[in-house]
């Protein structure tokens, strides 16, 4: 491996670029320059390297989690940074990848779909909000917040719904403060679009609209947005001058006033392109957002805000400057990213990160979210680094603008879907009788308050089939509030081999918001110490980081030879290895009752308590030898990780009563779960079955439960 040739003092140069200045007329042309990934020696930050590589680098492009830099390189200069650091080629052609974005369009009539199918003119942007807010003049206005250094204004679009406008909290949405990020543009703008052409036929949109006002800036820096277009592709900062250098701009996501004196969260030097400025708010843009983002905490306060940035697929949260300090509301921060992070997620399968912005990412002073947050006084403050993860990076193909702000648009509707319903522990949320889910959207699993002839109504489903043996399982689940129930996600073949995650409602505590899973295998061990996993090794408590009533969130384990992986959100919080591990084949099974025994789930509740189940989702190998035989005529390459190899056996029965049965008798107060049976209510239409099956290294089939 390379490493830099550090020393303990650097000499006191500038950043030398190779990019022209503002005042040259040519648009820079990256036909053949390179973009490579930069390790960062242990022990160095990100500014030691830009400082190491003067006069070789044309851009830094990301500074990725704090372990490497993406910088752009011309072609002459590729050999001398790789002497210097260690480094990988991941664009061959900075150019060619800018080609895939396509020229800007003039053409498309707005507002409609077709404008998120291309990157457009600055010019094409502010018809895009004259045309839009247009279409809607009694819920909507254009707003100015003030000018650019070089006096173009910076534009947006004010929505509102019932009450008038500014009778509301506001949620605020930032686009482009870094100019070369055109995906947050066109983001934004799907924001503003979204929120006007639904509200009259989505009731949830509607919803928010009527409790919230927006105040959407796709384009905050209008300066170094123009620059891009017309200049250099990859510009940064604002494009104000500095009268001790040649270099030009500051980065206006590090010139807010919250913060900004604090060393090592960005450069004090003109030519980096994280350069914060003389002093805090000495830039027009910064001081424009600032003064806005204070007129809205005087007004009604500010409940939501967003920064979207690109690229990463990062939901980051404050603050920024110090990696040692957990905010008293890092958790809530947290739970709200991760249904943000699923949702997007339920999309197109997009992976996003989350975490503190500072100990996910790396350290920023003079940011937005951390003046928003820590000024500002709102509620919830957010950046999204959107897609992707370093393929493309800025030069996104046009063809990726749609998925990206649909899924985005997923995800910050069911943050705010999430803010809006948010209730009192104990409470039920609005419009429910009940703590569980009366809309429809799953399939509701009830345990009653009311013993039938000394019995207790409960709900389970369960697969037909029993064939199913390694893979991984998933379900999104909503739990109960209601004390006194067992909810379980488990895999069954007899009481001497099973993996469960149950979710015990009498173990919540809403005040310290301690929502523990538990997480067995049972054995032959725990069988024999009288079904106490616990005195055979086998079990294990596990604190979500959430509060798994307040929405759905996805629960998943993998069952693989010899071990079982635990998951929450995506996140794995345990692992079980060992001859405890089962080694046939059995169903899975989905759970909510209660056993009065007041030594594990208590109740019966004191009112009805359901759990709603919106999927579950298998991927696994099957025991049947039929299947197996048939999987092996198909799939002659079991190694090849590019095989696809349907099981269309999956695909025969619509129906979901053909892989699942319910039992519906009630049956005797007892703990053990082979004596569940069910009471379930269940919504009209409330099934669907979307199954691609297919298989790699699995050999059998991957079934798809929407409920």
């Amino acid at each position: 491996m390379k490493s830099l040739a550090w020393s303990a003092v650097f000499l006191p140069f500038a950043l030398a670029s190779a990019v022209p200045r503002a005042d040259a007329g040519a648009k820079v042309d990256y036909t053949g320059f390179k973009g490579l990934r930069v390790k960062i020696p242990h022990g160095h930050s990100h500014f030691d390297v830009e400082k190491d590589l003067a006069g070789l680098l044309t851009h830094v492009v990301n500074f990725g989690h704090g372990d490497y830099l993406d910088i752009v390189v011309s072609p002459e200069k590729v050999a001398s940074v790789e002497q210097r650091v260690d480094a990988e080629v991941v664009v061959h052609d900075v150019g060619a990848a800018l080609a895939e974005e396509g020229e800007p369009i003039r053409t498309y009539a707005v507002p409609s779909e077709s404008w998120f199918t291309g990157y457009h003119t600055y010019a094409d942007h502010l018809q895009f909000l004259k045309d839009l807010q247009g279409g809607f003049p009694q819920q909507s206005e254009l707003i100015n917040i003030g000018n650019s250094v070089q006096n173009r204004a910076i534009s947006g679009i004010h929505i509102w719904g019932s009450g008038g406008k500014g009778s509301k909290p506001a949620v605020l949405f930032h686009g482009t403060v870094h100019a070369r990020e055109w995906i947050s543009t066109m983001t934004a703008e799907y924001m503003a679009w979204q929120l006007l052409t639904l509200y009259s036929n989505t009731p949830a949109v509607r919803a928010l609209v009527d409790n919230y006002d927006f105040y959407i800036l796709p384009i905050v820096n209008p300066d170094g947005f123009v620059y891009t277009q017309t200049n250099d592709r990859y510009w940064r900062k604002n494009r104000q001058t500095v009268s001790s250098s040649s270099c030009v701009g500051r980065d206006i996501n590090r010139n807010w006033s919250y913060k900004w004196e604090i060393p090592g969260g960005a450069s004090t030097s003109p030519c980096s392109e994280t350069y914060k400025g003389q002093a805090p708010g000495d830039s027009p843009e910064a001081r424009a957002l600032m003064r806005h983002v204070d007129s809205l905490r005087d007004g009604k306060g500010i409940k939501f805000y967003i920064d979207f940035h690109s690229y990463g697929q990062y939901i980051l949260w404050p603050f920024g400057y110090d990696c040692s300090f957990v905010a008293p509301d890092d958790a809530a921060h947290n739970s709200l990213a991760s249904k943000g992070r699923t949702a997007i997620s339920n999309v197109y399968g997009t992976s996003y990160t989350i975490g503190n912005s500072c100990r996910a990412l790396y350290a920023t002073t003079g940011d937005s979210v951390d003046y928003v947050h820590g000024v500002g006084n709102s509620t919830y403050s957010y950046t999204i680094e959107l897609r992707d993860t370093g393929r493309s990076g800025f030069a996104l193909p046009a063809s990726q603008i749609q998925p990206t702000v649909k899924e985005t648009w997923a995800g910050v509707i069911a943050m705010l879907a999430n803010i809006y319903h948010k209730v009192e522990p104990g409470r039920p949320p609005p419009g429910e009788s009940d703590d569980g889910d009366s809309s429809g959207h799953g399939l509701q699993l009830v345990v009653k308050a009311n013993t039938v002839d000394g019995m207790v109504p409960v709900g389970e489903i369960a697969t037909k089939r029993g064939d199913i043996y390694h893979g991984t399982f998933r379900a999104s689940i909503k739990l109960t509030r209601s004390l006194g129930t067992c909810t379980a996600f488990y895999w069954y073949f007899n009481d001497s081999q099973e993996i469960d995650m149950e979710f015990l409602s009498k173990e919540f505590n809403f005040e310290t918001n301690t929502f523990p899973v538990n997480l067995v295998l049972h054995s032959k061990e725990s069988v024999a110490a009288g079904f106490d996993a616990v005195k055979a090794g086998t079990w294990a408590r596990v604190n979500l980081p959430f509060d798994p009533t307040e929405d759905y969130h996805e629960y998943r384990f993998d069952f693989i030879p010899g071990s079982v992986n635990f998951y929450a959100e995506g996140v794995n919080i345990a692992t079980m290895d060992g001859p405890a591990v089962p080694t046939s084949s059995g169903h899975i099974l989905l759970s909510h009752w209660s056993s009065g025994n007041p030594k594990w789930s208590g109740g019966p509740p004191e009112q009805d308590a359901t759990v709603a189940i919106r999927y579950f989702k298998a991927y696994f190998n099957s025991s049947d030898a039929d299947r197996q035989t048939e999987w092996e005529r198909r799939c002659r390459d079991a190694n090849d990780p590019d095989t696809l190899c349907h099981v269309p056996s999956v695909l025969d029965d619509p129906d979901a009563a053909a892989h699942f049965f319910t039992a519906t008798t009630p049956t005797d107060e007892k703990t053990g779960d082979g004596n569940a049976g069910s009471t379930i209510s269940r919504p009209l239409g409330f099934l669907s079955w979307m199954a691609v099956v297919w298989a790699g290294y699995w050999h059998s089939s991957w079934m798809d439960l929407y409920i």
